[in-house]
């Protein structure tokens, strides 16, 4: 929470890992949204959905990280930012995973951050031009 305990507070103290996974997601009116996860850290995540949420509201969310691989946990909304003809954007902040979710979320952060680095050092010339 913020100091005046209006707001939950953000924190982005995490490495974010731009993505686009798909995340269902608990809605109040019973009916889950399928959403779209835009970015992912061990501390929150930033999605889209057409369901409307609330900063402060818990949901459940199950998330593929890939085809067969997903976590579930709760995420508490700490953000919503509105978009002119298009979904809203909202930001979690993950209170809670089940079973290993949090293992399997931190290692398929580093497969991406080591497939990120590989293609970064693969543009870095072995022998640089000598003059």
């Amino acid at each position: 929470m913020d100091p005046s305990g209006d707001q939950p507070q953000e924190n982005r103290g995490e490495r974010r890992f731009d993505v686009y996974w798909y995340m269902r997601a608990g809605h109040a009116s019973g009916e889950d949204a399928i959403c779209h996860v835009l970015n992912v850290s061990l501390s929150g995540l930033l999605f889209r959905s057409s369901k409307e949420y609330s900063p402060g509201d818990l949901i459940e969310v199950v998330i593929w990280m890939q085809r067969s691989l997903s976590i579930r946990g709760l995420v508490r909304i700490v953000r919503r930012t509105a978009r002119t003809g298009a979904e809203p954007e909202y930001g979690g902040a993950f209170v809670s995973f089940e079973d290993d979710g949090r293992q399997q979320l931190g290692q398929e952060l580093l497969r991406i951050r080591r497939q990120q680095l590989g293609t970064e050092y693969a543009r870095i010339p072995l022998f640089p031009n000598k003059q």
